[in-house]
Order: C-alpha cells, then sequence, then structure tokens
C-alpha cells in the first residue's frame, strides 16, 4: 500500500488492547525472574539497593511514562515523543537505538529461557543445556513462534504477552509464599542485621549491582510504543503503570528477601538460584516438591518467551512508526491490508 508523507495522519490501526493485555505487558516486560538470583547472590545488603532502585529510579520512570502516555498517546510512544521534544533527528536517534539494541537481548533472554526449561523435564544441571544440538532448535523455534504470533496479528499475539506474564508472575509467587512459611518455620539462611543490610557503595561490585538492579526495572515505556493499538489510551497506560508497578516491585524485593531467608548467600547459582530456593523451601512440605520445582521452572521458561513477543511487539511498532517517516525504508511501514 501507498505510504503517507511525512507529517501526515498515521494510518488507523486496530485498537486491540484492553487494560488486561497492559497490566500483562508491563508485568511481562519488567519483571525477569533471573534477577532475584543475582541480587541475591550480592547478600542482604540488595534488598536495600531494590527499595532505592524503586524509589528513585522505578517511581520516577513510571511517573514521566504516565504523564507522557497520558498527553500524547502516540503509536512508536518514546520516539514520537523524543521526536516532539527535541526535533527530527533525537527523535531517529531515539527510536533507532531503541529497536537495535532490543534485537542483542532477545538471544539472552532465549538462551536462558532454553537452560531453564531443561529443568522442567528433570534434566537441570546436567549438560543438555550447553549441548548445541538442545539449545539452537529450542532458541529458533521459540523465536520464530513468537515472530509469527506477531505477524498474525496483535489481536493473536497478544496472548503470548498475557500467558508470558502469568508464567513470570507465577515462579515469583511461588518463592514469596515459601518464604513466608520459612520465616514463620525456620532460621534464616543469611544473617538479616543492620551490617549485612547496609550497601558498600565505595566498591565497584555494589555499584554494579546497584545499576544491574535499576535496570532490571526498566520497560515501562514499552506498552506506550502500542498507544494506537489500545482502547482508550489517554486513561488506560497510565492506570496500567500504576497497577503493573506494585506488582512488579512486590517480586522484586519479597522475592530476593525469600531466596536469601532460604538459601546462603554462597550457594546462590546465578542461573538456578529461584529453584534454589523454591527446592529449599519446599523440603519438608511432603509431595509439592515433585511438582513444585518443575512447574516454577516451565512457567519461568514460558515467561521469557512471552518477553520476547512483548519486546518484538513494542520495537516493531517503534521501526513501524520510523518508517511512515520515511527516516528508514518504506518497508517498515508497511501494513498488510487485513
Amino acid at each position: 500500500m501507498s505510504q503517507p508523507a511525512p507529517g501526515s495522519a498515521p494510518p488507523e490501526l486496530a485498537r486491540t488492547l484492553t487494560l488486561r493485555d497492559l497490566v500483562l505487558l508491563n508485568v511481562v516486560a519488567v519483571l525477569s525472574i533471573r534477577w532475584l538470583a543475582t541480587s541475591a547472590a550480592a547478600g542482604p545488603s540488595s534488598l536495600v539497593l531494590w527499595v532505592c532502585a524503586a524509589l528513585f529510579f522505578f517511581v520516577p520512570q513510571g511517573l514521566a511514562v504516565a504523564d507522557l502516555a497520558s498527553r500524547f498517546p502516540d503509536e512508536g510512544g518514546i520516539y514520537a515523543w523524543t521526536k516532539r521534544a527535541f526535533g527530527e533527528g533525537h527523535g531517529f536517534l531515539c527510536g533507532w537505538c531503541y529497536w537495535i539494541n532490543n534485537v542483542l537481548y532477545y538471544p539472552s533472554l532465549l538462551l536462558s529461557g532454553a537452560v531453564i526449561a531443561t529443568y522442567a523435564f528433570g534434566a537441570g544441571g546436567s549438560s543438555l543445556g550447553d549441548r548445541w544440538t538442545y539449545v539452537l532448535p529450542v532458541t529458533l523455534g521459540a523465536m520464530w513462534l513468537a515472530v509469527w504470533l506477531n505477524v498474525v496479528g496483535l489481536k493473536i499475539g497478544k496472548w503470548l504477552q498475557n500467558i508470558g506474564a502469568i508464567g513470570s508472575y507465577v515462579p515469583g509467587i511461588i518463592i514469596v509464599v515459601l518464604g513466608v512459611v520459612a520465616v514463620a518455620t525456620r532460621s534464616p539462611a543469611n544473617a538479616f542485621t543492620r551490617a549485612t543490610l547496609t550497601p558498600d557503595l565505595s566498591k565497584i561490585p555494589e555499584l554494579n549491582l546497584w545499576a544491574s538492579i535499576a535496570f532490571a526495572f526498566a520497560g515501562l515505556e514499552l506498552s506506550a510504543t502500542l498507544g494506537g493499538e489500545i482502547r482508550d489510551p489517554r486513561r488506560m497506560l497510565p492506570k496500567s503503570i500504576f497497577l503493573a508497578a506494585p506488582l512488579i516491585a512486590l517480586i522484586y524485593i519479597a522475592g530476593t528477601g525469600a531466596t536469601l531467608w532460604l538459601v546462603p548467600q554462597k550457594d546462590v547459582n546465578l542461573v538456578s538460584g529461584l529453584l534454589q530456593g523454591i527446592t529449599a523451601g519446599a523440603q519438608g512440605l511432603g509431595p509439592i516438591i515433585a511438582w513444585v520445582v518443575p512447574l516454577a521452572a516451565a512457567a519461568n521458561a514460558l515467561g521469557n518467551l512471552g518477553c520476547v513477543g512483548a519486546w518484538l511487539t513494542g520495537c516493531a511498532r517503534v521501526a513501524f512508526v520510523v518508517g511512515l517517516d520515511r527516516y528508514v525504508p518504506p518497508a517498515f511501514g508497511r501494513i498488510h491490508p487485513k
């Protein structure tokens, strides 16, 4: 189809996303369970860093995105806002970097999901996760599944993100519940004292951890890139952020605390730390241990796939709007006739 000239009205898109879809999109885009192991391996001081990152990064980010999304609910989100505020050159640079940087994010998510999935069928910790004959087909298959569902259309593709959000949240809920049970029934695996809770920001590793924890809260702007495909975006986008943000912060902070209560800091594995915590928490609870770890692993892998779908969807919208403005080849701005 012919493309509109720069500055003309963009094409009308089907508004398929509801408040539920947006809340789940925010959850799957931001919440990554792997950060629980990373922060727990650093010790109890990471709990304070989570709170600081939430107060000084996550909250301001959410307020800024909510304000911009309510005033300018344009397709392309962050690209459209930057272009409006700083001009076309800065808008293009922002949109291009946002799109191309996330291309490098998908492989890490898919590789992590493939390794975690081995725990779902009893092969966790084996050499299977290191074999390219397993990892390559699984990651490529997952990637093409996410791409295909989004090529079919957002009305279908959104369900990958929705299910992925639930998959991301289930392991978090499991570790938090087991942590609450452990607090009531056993002594902590690590000492929670003023000294251990105080971050030492004079050390480079502690500063790097704070940067990583702040990065874990990034992504609330993603849902705004679909502004032209949301029902009543001026109202729904801010509301979805205010609903999703506390859910995300709860799992990050409470999940890290639960992992530290259940697993000694020195023993936390950066890949399987969450499953270590779930295994430790389920011990002594009877038959629950036989299914709770495979369930958490399968849900975690599904969450990673949903996260890939979400970032594919959002970043494609940025490239699409940049294509409409003819700053990249017109193919980026084409819309299927259906």
